[in-house]
């Protein structure tokens, strides 16, 4: 008998049964994960570097959600974060996608059952054409541009 892969990231079972009692929109997001330039920290512990969660809508770019992370207690634990706090911002944004477009396959790979859950298709792109720019102005203001 094989052996039964766990997902890299838990689905939010909770999370998801909020989000499918929302009207499913037309809305495709695209989202990102990346590391910032952001240092995070108080004076006298040790500081971290800071990651961002970043989610965008398709074809305005108006930004659904966005949320600095950190590596505490470590690199996994931070990633296996990710679904939750996506399903944070989409119902506070009142919002189910109809889809979503993510750039790699580690991000890929951590929200696929999330996105499974939700019945929400999942596509990858090496393009995130409303993402980049907010993107690009979230990094051009961390370092002071």
């Amino acid at each position: 008998m094989p052996a039964i892969e766990k997902p890299l990231a838990p689905v939010p079972e909770l999370a998801v049964a909020r989000l499918k009692k929302l009207e499913r929109s037309s809305v495709i997001l695209e989202l990102d994960f990346f590391m910032t330039p952001a240092i995070i920290g108080e004076e006298d512990t040790r500081m971290m570097n800071g990651y961002a969660l970043m989610a965008v809508e398709e074809h305005q770019g108006i930004v659904v959600g966005l949320e600095m992370l950190t590596a505490e207690p470590n690199v996994r634990a931070m990633r296996e974060r990710l679904p939750e706090v996506l399903a944070q911002h989409l119902f506070r944004a009142r919002l189910l996608p109809a889809g979503i477009v993510v750039r790699s396959d580690l991000l890929a790979n951590l929200i696929a059952p999330f996105a499974r859950a939700l019945d929400c298709e999942l596509h990858q792109s090496d393009a995130l054409p409303n993402l980049d720019p907010a993107k690009e102005s979230l990094m051009a203001h961390m370092i002071g541009e």
